[in-house]
């Protein structure tokens, strides 16, 4: 399958500004060998339950996007990044040397603690990513001189955020416009003092009293905290979801001066 427009890079870090760092797949040492599983099955974000005694009738909740699944499968190819076998360095064949080098690397990107970082390069000024895991092992498979790794992960936020982050400060009434596909479900507030923030376009609220100086309500974390420490006493939030972002234009409003930090995000 061919997706023209698209690159991918693993292994990056993701800051405010972007994502630094990562290894490009395409650079002659990998390639996606598939990329229909790489965008998985698009989550959802209710639960509908049947009421019983109630014919045709179902309850739908409104809890948190649930995890996404997706295969990512890649080809070790039998060259370095320059189309040589500089990797090959002390092999007796430099050749199968630069693909024990390749396959090594390739395996090298699953498994660990941290999730890795798919950055899917849409425009060399803008990219999108997801944080996955690795949730089982996968054989490697020999296609004549190419090793080929089809790696199922998991993204516990299921949706492709924007790599740069979006900021920006509420006094009173104003409109913040999210331009993605999908809610965002984990900004960031954080709170000059004491005061309510209010999205009325989903009818959630944020209450910051008692506090000493500005809080920090990270809804994705789910933590408060005021000078670094827990501060979960300062603050009450409204339903289970604490504060979202719907897609389109949110009406808001702020006693107290607040910068929101989001991501736009993508089904």
């Amino acid at each position: 399958m061919s997706i023209p427009c698209v690159s991918i890079r693993l292994g990056g870090t993701v800051t405010d500004a972007g994502i630094t760092g990562g290894v490009d797949i395409g650079d002659l040492r990998y390639q996606v060998d598939n990329w229909s599983g790489l965008w998985g099955s698009i989550p959802i974000r209710a639960t509908h339950q049947r009421i019983s005694g109630r014919a045709g009738r179902v309850l739908t909740g409104s809890r948190l996007p649930d995890f996404r699944l997706l295969t990512l499968s890649l080809r070790s190819m039998p060259w370095d990044s320059t189309g040589g076998y500089t990797g090959g360095a002390g092999y007796t064949d430099e050749e199968c040397g630069q693909i024990v080098e390749n396959l090594l690397g390739m395996v090298g990107f699953f498994g660990d603690a941290e999730p890795l970082v798919i950055e899917w390069v849409v425009d060399p000024a803008r990219s999108l990513y997801l944080e996955v895991y690795a949730v089982q092992g996968s054989p490697v498979q020999t296609q004549g001189k190419y090793r080929l790794l089809s790696q199922p992960l998991e993204a516990s936020y299921p949706y492709w955020r924007e790599a740069v982050l979006a900021e920006e400060t509420i006094v009173g009434a104003d409109t913040i416009v999210n331009p993605g596909t999908a809610g965002i479900f984990d900004p960031v507030l954080v709170f000059s003092g004491d005061g309510t923030f209010e999205n009325l376009t989903t009818g959630q609220e944020i209450t910051v009293a008692g506090s000493a100086g500005p809080v920090t309500v990270d809804v994705g974390n789910r933590t408060i905290l005021e000078g670094g420490g827990d501060a979960d006493g300062v603050a009450a939030v409204e339903r289970n979801q604490w504060m979202r972002l719907d897609r389109g234009a949110n009406s808001v409003t702020s006693s107290v001066s607040v910068d929101v930090e989001y991501r736009p995000a993508y089904k």
